[in-house]
């Protein structure tokens, strides 16, 4: 699990928030928290998807649809997949991608990371409590 520390609510609608964290402005699906609560996210490597043309699903990307750009510092072949760390804004993350052709080892990479997939976890330290959905 990648935790992404520090966050804090900007935003609450009826659709979900909007949190800043690391200098990014990320989306999460439908939660309720007041603005101003500090949050601690959660993602699965498997749920970040690299994006190239389009938002790593096949669907082009909506700018700054919770799109954040990082630098790989290393990958691992597992077999049927690789595991990529990645250096970005909100910490270092690990990505888990199919296999292909070739890794990602370079340059500057962008992540999606899916609104639907952020686990919200709040506390008053911003450490994780736990809490998911509303």
């Amino acid at each position: 699990m990648n935790l992404i520390r520090k966050g804090s609510v900007t935003a609450s609608d009826p659709d979900g928030l909007e949190i800043t964290a690391g200098g990014s402005r990320l989306r999460t699906g439908p939660a309720r928290r007041p603005v101003g609560t500090g949050v601690t996210l959660g993602i699965r490597p498997d749920d970040i998807h690299f994006a190239t043309g389009d938002d790593g699903t096949g669907t082009p990307a909506a700018a700054g649809a919770n799109l954040v750009s990082g630098t790989p510092v290393d990958h691992h072949y597992l077999g049927g997949s690789y595991l990529h760390r990645v250096q970005t804004p909100l910490g270092l993350l690990t990505v888990r991608s199919p296999a292909g052709p070739e890794a990602v080892t370079s340059g500057t990479v962008r992540l999606r990371l899916p609104a639907e997939k952020l686990i919200i976890m709040t506390s008053g330290n911003g450490e994780p409590k736990g809490t998911t959905g509303p």
